[in-house]
Parts: C-alpha cells; structure tokens; sequence
C-alpha cells in the first residue's frame, strides 16, 4: 500500500491488523453508507498493442467484444485443467486492462500470465502503489455514479458499478484523487468508513467468489457461479481450460457449485474446512468452505458442495457444528 494513502488512513482513525486487514473505530456492524479501504486487493496493469488478445487467449470472459471503457466484467483465469487459480475483476482504460484481485493471489497470477506472453507485445506490472481501490456503498445509488451492474464512469478515475443486491461500487483513484475523493464524502456526514471485512460481508452475502493461496487451483469456474455471474463466454475462442469449461457447460455435468451458509459456533472456522454429509453411521465429505467472515460468534460463509445432498441426514462441519446451505441468487444482474 501506498505509504502516504496509508498514513491518510491511519489520521482517519484506521486500525491495520494486518496488509489485507483494515479495521475503523467506532463503527456500526451495518452502516447506511460507507466508504472503505479495500486493502486487501492488488492492482495488475496488462499493457501493450498485443495485451487484448494475449488476454483473450488466458482468460474466461470475452476480451474483445465485452471489455470496454465503460463496462467491466468478472473472470477467471485456470490451468489447462479449467482449475481456477484466481478470480478478478477487469477494467479497462485507453489501452490498459486492470485486473483487481485479492494480493495473495498477485505473484502467482504475475507469473502465470508471463509464461505465455512469449514474443507477444504485452507488459504486465503491478500498479497497486499509485492507486486507491475503495469500496462505496449505500441503501440507495449515488446519482451521478453508473447505474448499471459492471458500468464504468471515468470522473477523475474510474467508478464501477459492482454486482450487489444493495447499491456497491469500486473506486480507482491515483492517490491524490482518492484522499480528496474519500475526504470529500466523508465530510458530508453521511457516509462513514469502515473496515474491509464489512465489504467482504456483502461480498459472501452477493455470492462473489475469491481465492486464496489454499483454495486456488481446486475449482472450475461453475463450481464458484461464475457463469451464473457472467463471468464465461461459451462463444469466443479458444482459451486455457475452455475446452473443459465448455464441454460441462453443454452437457450440464456440474456436480458441484458455491452455496451461502450461515452459523454460531465458538470453534474456529478457516477457509478449505471440509464439509460433510451424513447418513446413519456414515459420514462423507461433500465439498469445502471458501469464503468466511467471522463477526462475534457467528460465521457467513460460502462453501462448494455437491448439488445431490438430499438424502443426507444433516450436513456437518469438521468441528461437528450443523450446517445449512442455501442457494444463491443473482437477480442483480438480471
């Protein structure tokens, strides 16, 4: 993180846990409208006259004919497996395409991408140092922000439109423009910063899915809903994993895809837990946790599990705690 956006934060009265951990006093568990500091993601910059279709060729949505300057989308980027190394937002501006996703992820998505750039004309670079992401939301859109789910708006920056039942959207500011920008709003009095763990609250409440350095490479894309979120083009070209992605989209052959759960329980809960079924005596495993936030004693989560579990007595974590899963809705996006 940029040192003087870092020190802007702490005068705001910012607690850093950690680098991916922000935290401010005095703040409501549920805010009406929030500004915060989305710490724990990184800023990759592709560039170059080659960078579209090298893009293209690597990852799940369509470069080309859907990336503009004014729409976003979500993908994925996989192994020849279709195994799902990290999820991420893409951005475009002029010629440069972001990807924004989470920082454990960013050295080995790096190092991925660069394996295939051969001779092609493309850089990639991590740009995270000179910007500001930051996360805004409210219980109703802010009027001159884009309206639409993915549409960007540059005004000084750029404003995207996140996916959200509720009125979210991303902010990428060079770092003089972000403290202005958060300065400005937080002057109002009506919006109040808040920790990055509320954001990755509405993160598992909106059924977005990210990685971490244990859970990347275990998935394909339909298990973590990302054709339900748009984030698969099943009509461009060839791409790493397409032919697998492809063929389970057409023969409906997901056996697996990310439910939201909810749970008390004082035992510790971490991402990659297995999940259990059981029947009489029996108990087996039937998928694993991916994302969790823990807030007293209760735990939101999104986990990957077989969709055939009826017949299953009741569903168990490892520490024995009963769990329910409950489908996911993207009517957002509808």
């Amino acid at each position: 993180m940029n040192k003087k956006w870092e020190n802007f934060l702490l005068e705001q009265g910012a607690e850093f846990f950690d680098d991916s951990n922000i935290e401010f006093i005095n703040t409501n568990d549920k805010p009406k409208n929030f500004f915060c500091a989305l710490s724990h993601l990184t800023i990759l910059a592709v560039s170059g006259n080659d960078a579209a279709q090298f893009l293209q060729g690597q990852i799940t949505c369509d470069v080309i004919r859907d990336i503009t300057d004014t729409n976003a989308s979500l993908a994925a980027l996989c192994t020849a497996k279709a195994r799902t190394i990290s999820t991420f937002l893409i951005i475009k501006t002029a010629d440069i395409y972001y990807l924004i996703l989470p920082t454990s992820l960013s050295e080995v998505v790096t190092k991925r991408l660069q394996m295939f750039i051969l001779r092609s004309h493309v850089s990639i670079t991590d740009v995270s140092d000179k910007f500001c992401i930051i996360g805004v939301g409210g219980k109703e859109p802010i009027d001159y922000f884009p309206q639409q789910p993915f549409n960007i708006i540059e005004n000084e920056g750029l404003i995207i439109r996140y996916p959200s039942h509720t009125c979210r959207y991303l902010v990428l500011k060079k770092i003089e423009q972000g403290i202005q920008f958060w300065s400005r709003f937080i002057e109002t009095k009506t919006f109040v910063a808040t920790g990055n763990s509320y954001w990755n609250e509405l993160e598992i409440l909106d059924g977005i899915p990210w990685l971490n350095i244990d859970t990347s490479e275990q998935y394909i894309p339909q298990m973590l809903n990302l054709d339900l979120l748009k984030a698969i083009s099943f009509k461009k070209g060839c791409y790493t994993g397409q032919e697998i992605i492809t063929r389970t989209h057409f023969l409906g052959k997901t056996k697996r895809k990310m439910y939201f759960a909810r749970i008390r329980t004082n035992t510790e809960i971490l991402p990659n837990d297995t999940i259990y079924e059981t029947l009489k005596d029996n108990k087996q495993s039937i998928g694993k946790v991916l994302n969790i936030v823990h807030k007293n004693s209760e735990y939101l989560m999104l986990v990957v599990s077989k969709t055939e579990t009826t017949k299953s007595e009741k569903i168990i974590l490892e520490n024995q705690a009963e769990l329910t899963l409950s489908d996911l809705t993207y009517s957002y996006l509808n």
